[in-house]
């Protein structure tokens, strides 16, 4: 079972709510390829609190992966527009440490898989290395440090 989910805002001229409804209604029936999934969708006026649409919305569903627009949009909005993950890198003594600031994409063996050229965890990992290498040939040991 699926559940598509998405908060979008919108501003509807006064009697205009029954236009909305059908074209969402239309969108829904002509591109929602929907199989076996669920789906709900609530739309309310957010000045009158006034039911404009609605499409399974008081059926309980559990949340899809869709959940995550609201996260992203919850962190955008504390974190900023300008937010940047960065990972450094440290030598100590023969240990090369990689020091990472929660980036959720580094060393996902799928993103990995379709970087240009596809790479593994541990091709990823030679490659710290070697990029490293001409400055502490010595290195014997990577340390992940994934602490934020």
């Amino acid at each position: 079972m699926a559940l598509a989910f998405a908060l979008i805002v919108v501003r509807v001229a006064p009697g205009q709510s029954s236009v909305l409804a059908d074209r969402i209604q239309q969108l829904v029936e002509a591109r929602a390829d929907l199989g076996n999934a669920s789906i709900g969708i609530h739309v309310r006026d957010a000045r009158s609190d006034t039911p404009l649409y609605g499409r399974g919305a008081t059926t309980p569903m559990i949340p899809a992966s869709n959940l995550k627009l609201l996260t992203t949009g919850a962190a955008a909005l504390v974190l900023g527009p300008d937010m940047v993950f960065t990972t450094d890198l440290a030598i100590e003594g023969d240990r090369l440490v990689v020091i990472g600031s929660g980036d959720p994409g580094f060393a996902d063996p799928t993103l990995l898989r379709e970087s240009d050229p596809p790479l593994s965890v541990d091709d990823l990992l030679d490659r710290l290395a070697g990029a490293v290498a001409d400055r502490a040939p010595t290195v014997n040991e990577i340390i992940i440090d994934d602490r934020v």
